[in-house]
């Protein structure tokens, strides 16, 4: 698969004040859309009468002009300071920064074990950086998947769930 798209600023981005840790975030009215260029590639094997599936994934997205909260800084190169609900905190704004990439791979699974009991399972890893400053992008999640069990026989049924994900570093943030 091959595809592209776009994220266009919202609201939020260009509109909002909020303060968070000391920072005050701005409105930032310049800031444009941020463009994504992708290409996945998958592979699929069916077992047992295709009762049984394997699969795996891997991805590529390149974004350009990514949006990023940054600092603003003032005429004389210091962080801008705000003053928000009485209190002095430090100035940043969303704003377009130079490119970035997030790839990585999913491996998942598909079974009929019985007539009444299905599973499923799938495992993520991601990783994405930017390619101007080599900073990990903040919000995306290094490992994460989902182990299903499901019966269903006549008016009876039942699953679990487990959901998980692995630490992400604080300096990754």
């Amino acid at each position: 698969v091959i595809s592209s798209g776009f994220r266009s600023p919202n609201i939020d981005d260009v509109a909002r004040v909020r303060e968070k840790n000391g920072n005050v975030t701005i409105p930032n009215i310049e800031v444009k859309p941020e463009y994504a260029y992708n290409a996945e590639v998958g592979l699929q094997k069916y077992f047992n009468n295709r009762k049984f599936r394997v699969g795996g994934t891997v991805f590529y997205t390149l974004l350009n002009k990514y949006i990023q909260r940054d600092f603003v800084y003032n005429a004389e190169g210091a962080i801008a300071q705000v003053e928000f609900d009485g209190e002095f905190g430090n100035a940043v704004s969303n704003q377009n920064k130079g490119t970035a990439y997030i790839t990585g791979f999913t491996a998942s699974f598909n079974g009929r074990l019985s007539q009444s009991l299905n599973t499923y399972g799938a495992v993520t890893y991601t990783k994405g950086a930017t390619y101007d400053t080599q900073e990990p992008m903040s919000s995306i999640p290094p490992l994460f998947g989902q182990f299903d069990i499901n019966y269903k026989k006549n008016a009876i049924e039942a699953g679990a769930t487990l959901r998980f994900n692995s630490k992400k570093n604080i300096e990754d943030f």
